[in-house]
């Protein structure tokens, strides 16, 4: 069997002298970031409202299976998933772009705005 030179070193050490740090990477982190803040939050949210994941796939008419997906960072998590997630746990969803940190639009729930003020 070969000696894995690896075995006790640093991990995330290592990481860094294999990953390039390029902008795709750095852009690929801060997806993969992002995506397990929501997946967080999402299932916190969720257990916060007192609700199962089965409950909440009930509500939706969707098989368990698909909400375990939707609260997993290895699946797709396409805005209407989330919004209609969020919705059947009674809570509303904002947006915000941001240039440089400062907001520069704000998207709204449709079910916070009325007709008028979307158009």
């Amino acid at each position: 069997m070969k000696h894995n030179p690896h075995i006790g070193s640093n991990v995330l050490e290592f990481l860094e002298t294999t990953i390039p740090d390029t902008p795709e990477m750095q852009r690929i982190e801060q997806q993969e970031l992002f995506r397990f803040n929501l997946t967080q939050t999402m299932r916190h949210l969720r257990e916060q409202a007192g609700f199962t994941q089965a409950e909440v796939a009930a509500k939706l008419g969707l098989e368990l299976d698909e909400i375990v997906q939707l609260e997993s960072m290895n699946h797709p998590h396409p805005l209407e998933a989330i919004l209609t997630y969020i919705q059947a746990l009674g809570l509303d969803l904002d947006l915000s772009i941001l240039h440089n940190g400062q907001p520069i639009a704000k998207l709204a729930t449709a079910c916070q705005q009325t007709r008028a003020e979307v158009g």
